[in-house]
């Protein structure tokens, strides 16, 4: 598997905005099946989508494009990042392939945006296993990070960050929540989808989180080729699948929209009808009432052949700053930078976009993660393995709401 496998496709369909089954699921009408991947698909080299003859883009603008500069240690993939007190940011990733079957350990960076270090081993760098009674764990990726910039409620100097790893006996990967410091000392809480409660539930891989939620992604045993959403609440121990797209979906980010205390949140992620046809998606969730609202659909530069999946969500003044990741235009092919403003209606207008351009080995780049107007992913470093780069954009609007 290629160094771009953590790349899950976006999937391309239509919902019903709200709409909740039975047992907490949100569904979309007549499921059909189908063939796709999910967690282990290589995105870029399996994925070929032919440019339409005719788009409808009449509001398409074309997208500007920014460099990459390389950041961390090499093999360290970049996956998360939250901005912290005093100038911090903490970063999550992991050490080997998001397979988590090379026996690689999580790592988090915390420290300033612009001294992250190139080398290990580096005081600023930590990297550790989680521990369960009864598990002996072989390797394991952080996803996503918050912290008491974010959440008072962690007390300073403590983080959280969720994720996914593997232990000795099974063939599947788990979830898991960390609080604590950043050294590793604190709690680990498992995390498993429920699913259905009838079938076996395969992988399940957290990969956001923030206030009481996290969300994420997962599988069944018997159809590992598809995908499930899920919002996992912590405070209610309550999960909530969502199925979108008619084939898969996935949830890679989220966002507290008013802060700590509310309830409110805005989701990013991708959906699907279909093996080929794909698109990225936002929408509001309101976890005291369980609804969905304000959904819309995105396609690299807004071109509806494109392949599009949204990975990581800030809010900036206006609207939200969005890490994406395209397959199968002829101009872009990887990581890009979109903003989308939030309408005075709450509604959130047509993105306006910023390829990813990789200057250092031209080689395709993921888009995995965003902080204000800076988005980070990885790209292959040639037989050596990958590395991760962040990208600094121009955009129309600065600052956090």
């Amino acid at each position: 598997m290629s160094v771009l496998a953590r790349l899950t496709t976006a999937f391309h369909g239509r919902s019903r905005p709200g709409a909740r089954g039975a047992s907490g699921t949100r569904t979309a009408p007549r499921l059909r099946p189908s063939l796709e991947t999910l967690e282990s698909i290589d995105l870029l080299s399996t994925v070929h989508v032919h440019a339409m003859a005719a788009h409808r883009a009449a509001k398409a603008q074309v997208a500007r494009s920014a460099g990459i500069q390389p950041i961390l240690p090499l093999n360290y993939g970049v996956t998360g990042v939250r901005q912290d007190v005093g100038g911090n940011v903490l970063i999550t990733g992991g050490t080997g392939a998001p397979s988590l079957k090379d026996g690689t350990p999580a790592f988090l960076y915390y420290g300033p945006l612009g001294q992250i270090p190139s080398t290990a081993p580096s005081p600023s760098l930590y990297t550790f296993n989680p521990t369960f009674a009864g598990q002996t764990v072989t390797s394991s990726q952080f996803y996503g990070p918050n912290t008491s910039l974010f959440d008072p409620s962690l007390g300073a100097g403590n983080i959280t960050a969720v994720g996914a790893y593997r232990y000795t006996g099974s063939s599947f990967q788990a979830g898991m929540i960390y609080t604590g410091p950043v050294d590793g000392s604190g709690s680990f809480t498992p995390i498993v989808a429920p699913g259905n409660g009838t079938d076996a539930v395969g992988d399940t891989i957290p990969h956001s989180t923030m206030g009481d939620l996290v969300v994420g992604n997962f599988d069944y045993q018997d159809d590992q080729v598809r995908g499930h959403g899920f919002i996992y609440n912590k405070s209610t121990k309550a999960y909530t699948t969502v199925d979108i797209g008619r084939f898969s979906t996935t949830i890679y980010g989220v966002w507290q929209d008013g802060g700590p205390s509310s309830s409110h949140y805005t989701i990013v992620g991708g959906f699907s009808d279909n093996v080929r046809g794909a698109k990225a998606f936002i929408e509001n969730y309101d976890a005291a009432t369980g609804v969905f609202s304000r959904f819309r659909s995105y396609s690299f530069n807004n071109r509806p052949s494109i392949v599009t999946h949204f990975e990581g969500i800030s809010a900036v003044q206006g609207g939200f700053s969005i890490a994406a990741t395209a397959a199968g235009g002829r101009s872009n092919n990887g990581a890009s930078y979109a903003f989308i403003p939030v309408r005075g209606n709450g509604s959130f207008g047509p993105a306006r976009w910023v390829a990813i351009k990789n200057n250092v080995n031209g080689t395709p780049t993921t888009g995995d993660t965003v902080i204000d107007n800076s988005v980070m992913g990885i790209y292959p470093a040639g037989s050596a393995g990958a590395s991760s780069y962040i990208a600094t954009v121009k955009r129309p609007s600065i600052g956090r709401r």
